[in-house]
């Protein structure tokens, strides 16, 4: 369900955080509070802002920021080089079309700026709550789908012959080599009675 993928409010301002978080939770959306029970705003440093985020397995992140310089500061603290980087949403209390644009070139997954009407923030949240459950549900499909072919690959190297017929004069090698992860063929090379070998490929 998107609407219980965990979310997480930082920023340096408590109080603004606190006040967001309301409104996004009494919207109906899962805000993770910090470990002391306050909001994650609380947590004072760039690195444990993300810290206390990321260690409540927040989906999305609100972050919110008083300039584009400080926002752009705290998202060079946002790992990015990992798979399970959450979406993050940026608000400024004050900033321009280009600070908003400088915002998503510097990682940011949205960036509001200025007096931020709630019911645009819940709309602009939910979408990235509706991306990172998509990103979660292809996550899981993934491995599954990984599973499954190493789990094929296993068996069609089984139902392969293994060791084939001994036949003086006559080296038999054979070697199964997939275009991609998985092939369709199947040959076998059987030993006939009347020493003969039949090879059969499908």
């Amino acid at each position: 369900m998107p609407d219980q993928v965990p979310i997480a409010v930082v920023g340096s301002d408590a109080e603004g955080c606190r006040r967001v978080a309301a409104s996004l939770s009494g919207r109906g959306l899962n805000v993770l509070p910090a470990s002391d029970g306050a909001f994650a705003g609380e947590v004072a440093g760039a690195a444990s802002l993300w810290q206390e985020g990321l260690a409540a397995e927040a989906r999305v992140l609100v972050l919110l920021a008083a300039s584009a310089s400080e926002a752009r500061h705290l998202l060079a603290f946002l790992p990015h080089d990992k798979p399970e980087r959450p979406a993050v949403a940026v608000v400024l209390s004050a900033g321009s079309s280009q600070d908003r644009a400088m915002i998503i070139g510097s990682g940011a997954d949205d960036c509001l700026s200025n007096e931020v009407d709630p019911i645009e923030l819940e709309v602009r949240v939910r979408r990235l709550v509706e991306v990172a459950a998509l990103a979660e549900e292809a996550a899981m499909r993934g491995d599954l789908l990984d599973r499954e072919l190493d789990q094929a690959r296993r068996i069609q190297r089984y139902i392969l012959p293994l060791n084939p017929p001994q036949v003086a004069g006559l080296d038999i090698v054979a070697e199964y080599l997939p275009a991609a992860v998985l092939g369709g063929d199947f040959f076998d090379i059987i030993q006939l009675e009347d020493d003969r070998i039949a090879f059969f490929m499908a």
